[in-house]
């Protein structure tokens, strides 16, 4: 099984979740609306996103990177 990054980026108004190759090849995303939420809702909207995201891998999750809006 082929090695894999997982990204995770919590925008204004979504939640986006990819796998990529290690040469940046997009192999399975998943884009769900966020809309405003408190800290606490952000955490638990991306706590159970990632991890019904992780259920299925396409490949082996190496590293997980996380990126967040600025509030």
């Amino acid at each position: 099984m082929q090695e894999t990054v997982i990204g995770i980026d919590l925008g204004g108004t979504g939640l986006k979740l990819g796998e990529v190759t290690r040469e940046g090849d997009l192999l399975r995303q998943r884009e769900v609306a966020s809309g405003y939420l408190t800290q606490g809702e952000a955490l638990e909207r991306i706590t159970r996103e990632a991890e019904a995201f992780l259920r299925e891998p396409a490949g082996e999750p190496v590293a997980l990177g996380v990126g967040l809006i600025g509030r």
